[in-house]
């Protein structure tokens, strides 16, 4: 039982992590493209 909520709660953290890692790319990217077009 308890094994099962560790189990449950590592899904939970990897889905936030995912997201965060998502979001922290495209603001990077965002960030790239203006750095690249900058004179």
């Amino acid at each position: 039982m308890i094994q099962q909520t560790i189990i449950e709660i590592n899904k939970q953290n990897k889905k936030i992590v995912d997201s965060k890692n998502r979001l922290s790319n495209t603001t990077l990217e965002k960030i790239n493209k203006l750095f690249y077009w900058a004179p």
